[in-house]
This record gives C-alpha cells, structure tokens and sequence, in this order.
C-alpha cells in the first residue's frame, strides 16, 4: 500500500514539470556548463601554450573544449529537469546558441565571422546534436 502511494505521489510530482520548469532547468544548466566550460578551457589553454608551438593545438583543443560544453548542458538540462531528453537537448542547445550569437557581436570574439558558411552551418547543428546527445546520456534509467 505504501509503495503504491509513494509511487502515485512521484506522478503527481512528474506531471507538474512542465515548461516552465524546463526552462528554469536549462537556464540553470547551460550557466552551470558554461562555468565548467570556461574551467575546462582555461585547462586546454594551459596545455597548448605549455608547448613549444602551440599554435597547431590551440583549435583543435577549443573545439573539444566547446564539445564538452555543449554535451555537460544537455546532460545536466536533463538532470535538472529528469525526463524529456530531446526537449530538455533542444532548450539547452537553443540557449547555447543564443550565448554564441551574443557573444558574435562582441569584436574580440568576431574572428569566427572568417569561417565558410557550410562549416558554420555544420557547427551550429553540431550544437544541436551533442547537447541532444548529451541529454540521451544524462537520462537516468530504470534498473531492472
């Protein structure tokens, strides 16, 4: 009796996560990625100019760093919120790019303005996936 009871109050719970919930989840994770991105960066930075020429290092470590980034926000998005991995991907990969898209208008951050249209197109929808992947991850499972 007392399992069922327990289990009827965690749907009442789970119902009531709506959008507005998501959103303050996504809100709350792609702040907390962000962080941990900019952490992970300054980390990969050190590593690069730790070498003689860090100049062949310096992208392809900024993109694992943005990678990671991006996969730890649609992670911790569905950790916060607990279930709708593909919204929860969705919310924090449109929050991210609304972040780049801000911080494109800033002139120090403007050089990726040079890249090729393709390739920007293919980095944006990069955005997409992992944070969608990334939330496939964080989904926490049922043990059997």
């Amino acid at each position: 009796m007392k399992k069922k009871n327990r289990a009827a109050q965690r749907g009442n719970q789970t119902a009531t996560l709506g959008f507005d919930h998501l959103f303050l989840s996504a809100i709350r994770a792609v702040l907390a990625a962000a962080a941990l991105g900019a952490l992970l960066l300054l980390g990969v930075t050190a590593i690069a100019f730790a070498q003689d020429d860090p100049e062949p290092l310096v992208r392809p470590l900024g993109y694992a760093a943005s990678v990671l980034t991006v996969l730890m926000a649609g992670f911790l998005t569905v950790r916060f919120h607990g279930r709708r991995c593909l919204l929860c991907g969705l919310f924090s990969a449109a929050l991210l790019l609304l972040i780049f898209a801000a911080l494109s208008l800033v002139p120090a951050f403007s050089s990726a303005a040079a890249l090729p249209v393709a390739l920007s197109i293919g980095m944006h929808a990069a955005v997409v996936l992992f944070s969608v992947l990334g939330a496939y991850l964080g989904l926490r499972r049922r043990r059997r």
